[in-house]
């Protein structure tokens, strides 16, 4: 018989394990890159696809350090060193929404990947189809209480240096972390929506002491059946957001700032359908001269 907490940590564990098949953590090579624990990992992303375009939907601020030339580089295995550089005259940046110097929002960005790539990425991961999702998130959202809210991504200060295998001189390990949160507030902005998610912070709690490295990272809302008996059972997993902003620690919480569900399925989509595209095409026109 299992333990209320063993039950939990066996919930969150399933959960972890789904978002993690469309989650990745973003690198980047050039030739700034001088320590790499430091300069290496520039924040994560949410493999995803629309109308036949895949790609990583991601914050603005995070492509800002995509700039060419440059390899970006995707995690695509857990627990298993391993590497994937894409060099950047084979994915292109879309910027979708630049923040403002005070507001810090909007907060996203597209980045387009291309054949053979995709192919490669896979047999690894998944893409959220957010041109058949849309169809069922928008017309009827969950309220916010429904359900458990989880964040994926990699806090920063957790990178260690590992020690090298056999052609993989310099391993750098990225500790992802799944976590639940609390949805306390949702708003909308012009053509925006934001979902804010609290953390606590306390003995009780494993959470990360910051979370810079998480911008990107999808935020997934998870109705779950069966909560308080023996065996509760997630019946959804639905992407709902990209983190982008962390707020100071007030009275041992902490707000993430995320686009919502309108801001991806609407907002993100119609602008990776309508400009992404071209951008797309104008790059595989240079690839092929």
């Amino acid at each position: 018989m299992t333990t209320p907490d063993e039950q939990e940590q066996r919930l969150i564990a399933e959960i972890g394990r789904h978002i993690d098949w469309y989650s990745t953590a973003l690198m980047r090579w050039n030739s700034q890159v001088v320590v790499p624990l430091r300069d290496l990992f520039i924040g994560c992303g949410t493999f995803v696809q629309v109308d036949g375009q895949f790609g990583i939907l991601t914050a603005q601020h995070v492509v800002e350090e995509l700039a060419p030339p440059c390899q970006l580089g995707l995690v695509l295995e857990l627990e298993k060193s391993h590497q994937f550089w894409i060099d950047s005259n084979h994915f292109t940046v879309c910027e979708i929404a630049i923040p403002g110097e005070t507001t810090k929002r909007p907060d996203l960005a597209f980045i387009g990947l291309h054949q053979p790539d995709v192919g490669t990425i896979k047999a690894y991961k998944q893409f959220v189809n957010l041109s058949s999702e849309r169809n069922r998130v928008l017309p009827n959202p969950l309220h916010l209480n429904e359900g458990a809210w989880f964040i994926w991504g990699a806090a920063a200060y957790r990178n260690t240096i590992e020690p090298p295998e056999s052609a993989l001189k310099t391993i750098i390990g990225l500790h992802g972390l799944c976590g639940p949160g609390l949805g306390t507030n949702e708003t909308r902005e012009a053509e925006h929506d934001y979902i804010d998610i609290e953390v606590k912070y306390g003995a009780n709690y494993e959470t990360p002491k910051n979370f810079q490295g998480y911008s990107g990272g999808g935020l997934w809302q998870v109705p779950i059946d069966g909560i308080g008996t023996d065996s509760p059972t997630p019946t959804d997993w639905i992407y709902s957001g990209v983190i982008f902003y962390q707020s100071d620690v007030v009275d041992q919480k902490r707000l993430l700032n995320c686009h919502g569900r309108r801001s991806v399925y609407e907002y993100a989509y119609n602008r990776i359908q309508n400009r992404c595209t071209m951008r797309s095409q104008k790059q595989l026109s240079r690839d092929e001269l």
